[in-house]
């Protein structure tokens, strides 16, 4: 337990850091380009998940304290081709064509966060992943802002995350060895591998962030720029959820393989308490200064601005009783189980967001966010109760 409350002490840091970023470019370029980052990192998140090609997964699965050359090559030969259709789509939709190749920096940043976690270093890597990522960007803006007169967010956030790039890379090097004693890897293997894993957590980015494209279609950035904000303070309590799975994932893993299942009620009971309780804690407290959080971005409180942020807040908060059944399937035999109630929720909230947000704008697209994440974590819990193996609190 106190590793956990380091690390959340870290997720907190870093939960911070991506708010100062948001009212950062809030304050200095305006909610609409708060929005405009919005699609635009999320369309990052989609097309690195995919040039990763399940890489990350493999890593921690099989327990890869080191990765050969040619696992390496594979996922540059994933990420480069996934970068280049990135660079075009960048320029066609948003005219950031170097954009693009952010998507082979946060290709990386996956693999980079496997292999620190199976090396027990998960400090560093949520010190990385939840601080520099956002504390960059913000020092870029703070610095270029006060030296400089119409200066470009977006170059800034390139030259940030290119520089996250780099020191990644280096810290990252030591664990790539030639080892003779480790796995021989063929990309034809590879590729069959990472199928389900990509393409199941693929679903999982699309119902959390797929509102945010539709959104786009139906209401002005400035309106995606506040569903951002919104989301940023939901984004909260995923980030300390994040912290807990990063170390109780592999005791849930070893549990349930070693089929000890009463052990591994009362593990995963015990952190799932411990979520509730914080999370609805924190949506308590957003409720009662709601006015004061859209302030920090200096944009005014709106009717539709203060609804949809409990809508998210609460959503997520409830689905943290349900349990850990979607980590524990992300990571063993069941991921074809997991994968298709994904494909399921994805196109229910899919078809409910455009819906939904057709009539009632950021609103709609906070009710089908919040159902969505209920979805597929009830649905998930239902197929373990059935094997009667219990993740969580019911």
């Amino acid at each position: 337990m106190k590793k956990v409350f380091f690390l959340l002490l870290l997720k907190a840091i870093g939960a911070g850091s991506s708010l100062l970023l948001g009212m950062a470019i809030s304050r200095y370029f305006g909610v609409d380009i708060l929005g405009q980052y919005g699609l635009v990192t999320t369309y990052i998140l989609i097309l690195s998940l995919v040039a990763n090609w399940g890489n990350y997964v493999h890593i921690i699965e099989f327990n890869q304290r080191t990765i050969r050359p040619q696992f390496l090559g594979f996922w540059a030969l994933t990420s480069c081709l996934i970068t280049a259709f990135s660079v075009w789509l960048f320029q066609f939709e948003f005219g950031l064509w170097y954009i693009g190749f952010v998507v082979l920096f946060y290709s990386f940043f996956y693999c980079k966060s496997s292999i620190f976690i199976v090396n027990q270093m998960q400090y560093l890597n949520t010190s990385i992943d939840d601080g520099l990522r956002y504390l960059l960007p913000l020092i870029f803006i703070l610095a270029f802002s006060y030296f400089m007169e119409g200066v470009d967010f977006f170059w800034l956030y390139f030259y940030a995350t290119f520089s996250l790039f780099l020191f990644s890379a280096c810290l990252t090097k030591k664990y790539v060895k030639n080892d003779s004693k480790s796995t021989a890897y063929h990309y034809k293997d590879l590729l069959k591998y990472g199928t389900i894993p990509t393409l199941s957590a693929l679903f999982v980015l699309l119902n959390a962030q797929f509102d945010r494209i539709i959104l786009s279609y139906f209401v002005e950035d400035k309106a995606v720029g506040v569903y951002i904000i919104c989301y940023s303070f939901m984004a909260l309590i995923s980030y300390f959820s994040a912290s807990v799975m990063a170390v109780v994932t592999p005791n849930i893993v070893n549990l349930y393989k070693q089929q000890e299942y009463t052990k591994l009620y009362h593990y995963t009971k015990k952190y799932t308490v411990f979520l509730c309780v914080f999370s609805f804690s924190i949506v308590a407290i957003s409720a009662l200064i709601g006015d004061f959080l859209f302030y920090l971005y200096s944009v005014e409180n709106t009717y539709e601005g203060y609804v949809s942020l409990l809508i998210l807040m609460l959503g997520v908060s409830f689905s943290q009783i349900w349990g850990f059944g979607m980590t524990l399937a992300s990571y063993t035999e069941n991921k074809k189980i997991l994968l298709k109630y994904q494909a399921i929720v994805f196109c229910i909230s899919a078809l409910l967001c455009i819906f939904l947000a057709h009539l009632y704008g950021i609103i709609g697209a906070a009710i089908s966010t919040a159902l969505g994440v209920n979805m597929i974590k009830a649905l998930v819990w239902n197929y373990y109760r059935r094997e009667n193996i219990k993740l969580g609190i019911i």
